[in-house]
């Protein structure tokens, strides 16, 4: 997850914030609890997989988007989306890998890859 504080335009990512948490549910509660009143921007990023093995519960999903203030936006990643979200959100892109470099000569970049 990924919060992005409007005011000083930096974004932090989860290992450099102070508060630490074990687990998947642990995390999405501080999502809603912190990060969603204090960004303009809350990433869940490959949240579809937490979804699917109900690590988190859909309705906690669609509560956290209809709860949100005016000014901030929520974005979802992954693999898969239910109907229910879709039926919430008011856009969904598919990305297409086109093409992609081998795996031996790629290195992953903080921003870009995670």
């Amino acid at each position: 997850m990924i919060g992005i504080k409007s005011e000083a335009k930096d974004i932090s990512y989860l290992d450099q914030f102070t508060e630490s948490v074990d687990t998947v549910r642990e995390a999405f509660a501080m999502a809603q609890k912190l990060w969603l009143h204090e960004c303009d921007l809350l990433v869940l990023d490959d949240i579809s997989p937490h979804l699917d093995r109900r690590t988190i519960d859909i309705g906690q999903i669609l509560a956290l988007i209809s709860d949100r203030p005016p000014n901030t936006s929520i974005l979802l990643t992954g693999s898969s989306v239910s109907e229910s979200i879709l039926q919430k959100v008011d856009l969904v892109t598919e990305f297409l890998t086109v093409k992609q470099p081998p795996n031996a000569s790629t290195r992953l970049r903080q921003g870009i890859n995670f």
